[in-house]
């Protein structure tokens, strides 16, 4: 067992995007309209639910990414992953305790994303109408996308590395008393301590100015006028 010494670990907070659905969207078949920080591989098909399903999924959802409980929602859900945590963190000595070192090594920011629609708004084959509609829902929540991707790739990192436990144990490499290493760092504690003090405030003030009034209004008339035209069945040019 390795005697606790001064130690300065060489880490990275690393962002991880996972999506629910493993399949690409052909964005451009719908002509749906894609935020410039998305790639290809960050563009997936929606799930499409039922109005139950979607009332049920939003619920939990606290500051959930929605365009409304009737339309679309973007699920994230974020946790902290070390790369390796048995290698990462080592046993040392002091005074006969057995005590816990940081060592490096990367640590994972990790979010999982799902899109939701109304089953009622899938784009149906020869309907410009419905398709249309999708394409505005899909449009919107693929803003949804791109800023919880932006958040774990750019925002949250450089704040990670200030927060107080971070600095003390991970930066400074402080040695920590084995019953403690198991609550933070082999349970979800750490995980939820960056989520709720850091990552929840973001996520929940990107969400709210996505979905404010202004913007869920102007999204809402734009589908109530297609749909005007759809029940007249005029031509769409």
């Amino acid at each position: 067992m390795a005697i606790e010494q001064q130690y300065c670990p060489v880490y990275n907070f690393v962002p991880s995007v996972l999506h629910q659905n493993s399949l690409l969207f052909p964005a451009s078949l719908y002509q749906v309209s894609v935020p410039p920080s998305l790639s290809s591989y960050d563009i997936r098909p929606p799930t499409f639910v039922s109005p139950e399903q979607m009332l049920n999924l939003s619920r939990p959802q606290e500051g959930s990414t929605s365009l409304s409980i009737v339309h679309g929602l973007t699920t994230v859900d974020f946790t902290v992953r070390f790369s390796n945590l048995a290698r990462q963190w080592q046993p040392v000595s002091r005074q006969g305790r057995t005590l816990r070192q940081f060592r490096g090594g990367d640590i994972y920011l990790e979010i999982t994303l799902n899109v939701y629609i109304l089953e009622g708004d899938r784009p149906l084959p020869d309907d410009a109408y419905t398709q249309q509609i999708f394409s505005i829902i899909m449009s919107h929540e693929l803003e949804h996308v791109a800023d919880e991707i932006d958040i774990v790739s750019r925002w949250m990192p450089g704040r990670a590395y200030q927060d107080s436990l971070v600095r003390c144990y991970l930066s400074e490499a402080q040695a920590m008393e084995e019953r403690a290493f198991r609550h933070w760092f082999t349970q979800s504690h750490f995980s939820d301590w960056l989520k709720n003090g850091l990552w929840a405030d973001e996520h929940n003030r990107r969400a709210s100015t996505r979905d404010s009034p202004g913007n869920y209004r102007q999204l809402q008339q734009q589908i109530d006028g297609i749909r005007r035209v759809q029940v007249n069945r005029r031509p769409i040019r």
